[in-house]
């Protein structure tokens, strides 16, 4: 007997993608310290720690492909972890009033995704119990031992692309100026979040009395 399990879960934790990336102004390279101040000042004037924003990944280009390191351009990529997701809308306001290359949403989950697993597994093991039993009984014979359990994959549905989707709407408005939006605005409506969806199949078979 076949029995099938499905939950789905509100994502509590959210891990945006920032880059920041140098730009000239006025002749002269903003450099990407000044930038990483101001993007951690505003991260905390929303109410996020510091803490939660990690580099992991750099890279650096010739600025007008000349060879000197006065015209190097530096661009680093941030992991920013969020554990308040009704923070996100303040965060791309604040972001929107900065230099900010680019910011998109890299991954949602919950702080108890484990537990929600769990209780997909238990509720296909007692859909396939139910269905059973139903059955068995409409024979006039009754449900045995269980003879054998055979899982198949829990399949996960971390709505990433669809929130990417929603969330490009945020970004930036302007004209292109040397890989930069100039006069960069962000809508700051609110984000709707589709739902965590966890479905698990499992197959048990009974013994018939």
């Amino acid at each position: 007997m076949t029995g099938d399990g499905e939950v789905k879960v509100d994502p509590n934790i959210i891990y945006l993608s920032i880059e920041l990336r140098e730009y000239k102004k006025e002749g002269k390279i903003v450099k990407l310290e000044e930038l990483e101040a101001q993007l951690v000042k505003i991260i905390q004037t929303v109410g996020i720690p510091a803490d939660n924003l990690k580099v992991y990944g750099s890279s650096g280009r010739q600025n007008d492909y000349k060879l000197s390191k006065s015209n190097l351009i530096v661009g680093k990529r941030y992991s920013l972890k969020l554990t308040d997701v009704s923070l996100l809308n303040p965060l791309l306001g604040g972001l929107g009033e900065a230099k900010i290359l680019s910011v998109w949403i890299s991954e949602v989950t919950h702080t108890e995704i484990d537990k929600f697993k769990t209780d997909t597994k238990i509720k296909a093991i007692n859909d396939a119990k139910a269905k059973a039993t139903l059955l068995t009984s409409t024979l006039d014979s009754k449900l045995g031992q269980v003879l054998q359990i055979r899982e198949t994959e829990l399949v996960d549905f971390y709505p990433v692309q669809a929130l990417q989707g929603r969330v490009s709407g945020l970004q930036a408005r302007g004209t292109m100026q040397s890989g930069y939006y100039e006069e960069q605005k962000f809508q700051t409506n609110a984000v709707d979040f589709e739902q965590i969806k966890l479905t698990y199949k499992i197959i048990v078979k009974f013994e018939i009395l």
